[in-house]
């Protein structure tokens, strides 16, 4: 479906994904998503944490990383994902670029206020913790250079 904001239908214009995103092209882009995809695929999103917070051991270092609670927007439980990761990824990524307001990635996305809402946090969450843990010579080639 070309007419939603996906990051499939901006893939072949490197002006279009640095503007929104930072990155220099989509292949730089996707070389970062295949780095934290296979953590990204498991998160624990925000709402759940907040609404199980009793039930989860906060004290874990990656809390977000979850293991067999209920993931939202999806998982093997529950209702399916509403974005796959990749565009999950896009659409924090133009939030933290543009600071587009979350009514208008909502729409964007065809998703929730809340649905945004709950992306933003768990990937901002997910993101300083997974990447800040990394000494700077783990990271791809790609982003050393």
């Amino acid at each position: 479906m070309k007419d939603w904001f996906g990051l499939e239908r901006f893939s072949g214009s490197s002006e279009v994904i640095k503007f929104y995103t930072g990155f220099p092209d989509y292949p730089t882009l996707i070389e970062f998503e295949k780095y934290v995809e296979p953590s990204a695929s498991n998160l624990t999103y925000y709402s759940y944490m907040r609404d199980n917070s009793d039930s989860i051991n906060v004290e874990n270092q990656f809390p977000y990383l979850g293991g067999k609670q209920k993931k939202f927007p999806g998982s093997n439980v529950g209702c399916r994902r509403t974005l796959q990761p990749i565009d999950e990824l896009w659409l924090f990524l133009t939030r933290l670029r543009l600071g587009l307001f979350e009514r208008d990635l909502a729409f964007r996305f065809n998703i929730s206020e809340q649905v945004v809402s709950d992306i933003v946090i768990t990937w901002a969450n997910f993101l300083y913790l997974m990447l800040g843990s990394q000494p700077m010579n783990y990271l791809p080639e790609v982003f050393l250079g």
